[in-house]
């Protein structure tokens, strides 16, 4: 060995997203799905409530996320 470390050749950084990498899109559909959730969870605060909660946050986390027609 010649003593340089290995080298690497990273591709370009991708310049879209707003936060993180994710879309306003992304980031309105967790936040809705947030709010949703603290609104069940104050309306009905039971194991019910919980689930259902539970629910409504996964559901909008994997819409957030889920490649759509090719977009991510």
């Amino acid at each position: 060995m010649n003593g340089e470390g290995t080298r690497y050749r990273f591709g370009p950084r991708e310049r879209g997203g707003t936060l993180a990498g994710w879309r306003a899109g992304q980031i309105v559909t967790v936040a809705l799905g947030l709010l949703v959730g603290v609104l069940v969870l104050r309306g009905e605060p039971n194991p019910g409530g919980v689930v259902v909660a539970v629910i409504v946050l996964v559901t909008c986390g994997a819409l957030a996320t889920w490649p759509i027609s090719g977009f991510r």
